[in-house]
């Protein structure tokens, strides 16, 4: 017995489990399905639904921003979290501060560490504070626990077009644009 199959159908004999599984992920956002839902009902992880999402076409505005950054520092490694500058002589990392929701980053040269707070989209808003909880001057040994919170970074977007963009900004823009405040940041302890 011969079967008879259209063109569509022998492209879909042909696709990857990887491509039927981004095409039902993507057809059950579009249904308004969220992360746990869409992972539930087909039983694969967060991760992966973000994963099958990253290229599709998604409005994210800064409240949305703020839960994407929460589960891309979580629950993948999507995110660089370490950085080397000035060939080696500085450092920044960046830590998940658990149900906090709270990004840590510590700073470091040969003459300073710094850690504090840089959580992009906090609270949902349109900026990233940048708060400091702890400071060591390593030239005098001199120690500092002293807050501040009177910084924010600046080319901080609004709007993204899709989750590859925002990984995109979280992996480029945003650890450059606080290692641009470092100086001034520095200068409130010195």
């Amino acid at each position: 017995m011969k079967i008879i199959i259209s063109e569509s159908q022998y492209n879909l004999l042909l696709e990857t489990n990887s491509e039927k599984n981004k095409r039902l992920v993507g057809k059950m956002w579009d249904e308004g399905m969220d992360f746990d839902e869409i992972s539930e009902l087909i039983g694969i992880g967060k991760t992966d639904v973000i994963l099958y999402l990253k290229d599709k076409h998604i409005k994210i505005d800064c409240e949305f921003a703020e839960k994407l950054t929460s589960l891309l520092f979580w629950k993948t490694s999507l995110i660089n979290k370490k950085y080397s500058l000035n060939d080696g002589e500085s450092t920044l990392e960046f830590n998940w501060g658990g149900f906090s929701g709270i990004i840590y980053f510590t700073y470091e040269n040969k003459e300073v560490k710094l850690i504090g707070m840089a959580s992009p989209y906090w609270n949902g808003y349109c900026h990233v504070p940048v708060d400091t909880e702890y400071f060591v001057n390593k030239s005098d040994g001199e120690e500092d626990d002293a807050n501040f919170t009177e910084i924010q970074l600046n080319n901080v977007p609004s709007e993204f077009n899709s989750i590859q963009e925002l990984i995109d900004f979280l992996n480029n823009d945003y650890p450059k644009e606080l290692i641009k405040k470092m100086p001034d940041i520095i200068s409130l302890y010195i």
